[in-house]
């Protein structure tokens, strides 16, 4: 029969031992992690595509958390064309470039990685795209491609006045409200390049690219791709496409090399 001397020991014993149990299970837990981590960095089978995007994915996802409010460059409203300064008018139903930072979650959609906007129900075109929403004058504009420095929008073909004021919306956050100007007609030309600089992108009658190596010829019909030229007849509803050829309300004059050129201008 033990005394309460020996229950003591016991009790210390009991105790040691718990202690001890702990301690291996911690070195077990220990040792089984840095064996599956040695394991993993080991591994051959763990291609460096697989890390690479891991670590973007990574970071998209921290970029979208930290991420403050959506933030307008000065003068950063500008034709998607020609980028010109933000000073210069933009004409109603132009695709605008606008330039900032945080403009969307974090993530992006744009047509050279396979990402397009796309119409909805009643055959307009979206407003919102990665978490961004455009307001113009208050109301939601079609956003055809979205990065966070910089989105595509159309100026509502319905648009009035001489000035605007544009808002970028994120996540419930709004951009401080910018004024940009507004003209009846503001043309910009797309470049080659999609930079707004160089040679203008230009077709010949059968879609073929008008280039040093296959150049315009005196007489020939081209396409000159642009935007900006203002209203639409018969009028179009802002974000929806025509059912039928459309002409700009207003003709453009197109010289080439200062020589006066016949010019219609349709969509």
């Amino acid at each position: 029969m033990k005394n309460s001397t020996d229950k003591g020991h016991d009790k210390d014993r009991s105790t040691k031992n718990l202690d001890l149990l702990a301690m291996n299970r911690r070195r077990v837990n220990s040792s089984m992690k840095a064996q599956v981590v040695g394991k993993v960095i080991r591994n051959p089978k763990m291609k460096l595509a697989h890390w690479v995007h891991l670590i973007f994915s990574l970071a998209r996802y921290l970029s979208a958390q930290v991420s403050g409010p959506p933030i307008l460059n000065p003068q950063g409203i500008v034709n998607n064309a020609s980028y010109a300064p933000g000073s210069n008018a933009l004409a109603p139903g132009s695709i605008a470039a606008v330039f900032g930072a945080n403009l969307t979650d974090g993530t992006s959609c744009v047509h050279a990685s396979g990402c397009d906007q796309t119409f909805d129900s009643t055959g307009r075109l979206g407003t919102t795209m990665d978490g961004a929403e455009v307001l113009i004058n208050g109301s939601p504009v079609p956003i055809f491609y979205a990065t966070p420095g910089q989105l595509g929008i159309q100026i509502p073909n319905e648009l009035t006045g001489t000035s605007a004021t544009l808002q970028v919306i994120v996540k419930g956050q709004s951009s401080p409200a910018q004024t940009f100007a507004v003209a009846p007609f503001s043309p910009g030309i797309f470049s080659s390049n999609q930079q707004g600089s160089g040679p203008g992108a230009k077709t010949h009658a059968d879609g073929t690219v008008v280039s040093p190596s296959s150049p315009a010829k005196p007489g020939e019909t081209v396409t000159i791709y642009a935007t900006g030229l203002g209203q639409v007849t018969p009028a179009l509803a802002t974000g929806t496409k025509p059912s039928a050829t459309v002409s700009t309300v207003t003709t453009p004059t197109v010289t080439i090399d200062g020589w006066l050129t016949q010019a219609c201008s349709r969509l």
